[in-house]
């Protein structure tokens, strides 16, 4: 009976193992993180939204090579409220180099799971950003055509986001519940990728 047991306990082990060795398995997969950072007194012209993705093949050899990010910012980085403006698509490592040297908050969600579809559809919102077709607006209401901020640049990947009068860390969890039809095992997130990239800290807060 004894012997059977611990059959049965080695069998069990066995599966157990080749289910965690499965599950850390990054090819054909696509992971999300979504950014925000605030300054001091949380004022919206302080803050900003932002994602990155990446693709699992890469992760699976060990090469954590730099995401696709959408970080949809004003050329000129102080800007009015109300003033529309070039815009530019910063690079992840540009934007949190920005918050740390001004001394904001940062915060992240994530890393999700999520679908190729929608990791399609951030490169193909990137291309769109990035061809000069769309300028910077922080406040863009109905009549803010050819304007977006840094909120409907992330979340409306996956159609119109709408985030209330939140901004900063407020408007990063609406984008992810707004995103998270496409998130697999939502509100699942994967710690183990968040040390593949580097942002073991700064997921930790």
């Amino acid at each position: 009976m004894k012997t059977v047991v611990m059959i049965l306990y080695l069998v069990l082990l066995l599966a157990a193992n080749e289910s965690r060795a499965e599950n850390l398995s990054l090819a054909g997969r696509h992971f999300l993180v979504v950014f925000a950072y605030e300054g001091p007194g949380n004022r919206a012209v302080d803050s900003h939204v932002f994602a990155s993705v990446w693709t699992g093949d890469n992760l699976e050899v060990g090469n954590a090579a730099p995401p696709a990010t959408i970080s949809w910012l004003p050329t000129r980085l102080y800007l009015p409220a109300l003033r529309r403006w070039q815009g530019r698509n910063f690079s992840l490592s540009e934007t949190l180099d920005w918050a740390r040297r001004n001394g904001y908050r940062v915060g992240a969600h994530g890393p999700y799971e999520i679908s190729g579809d929608l990791y399609q559809r951030f490169l193909a919102q990137i291309r769109f950003l990035d061809s000069g077709a769309v300028s910077y607006k922080m406040i863009n209401g109905p009549f803010s055509r050819g304007a977006v901020n840094c909120i409907n640049a992330v979340g409306d990947v996956l159609g119109r986001t709408r985030t209330g009068t939140t901004w900063g860390m407020g408007a990063a969890r609406g984008i992810v519940s707004h995103l998270s039809p496409h998130i697999v095992g939502y509100p699942e997130s994967h710690t183990y990728v968040g040390e593949l990239v580097g942002l073991r800290a700064l997921l930790s807060r």
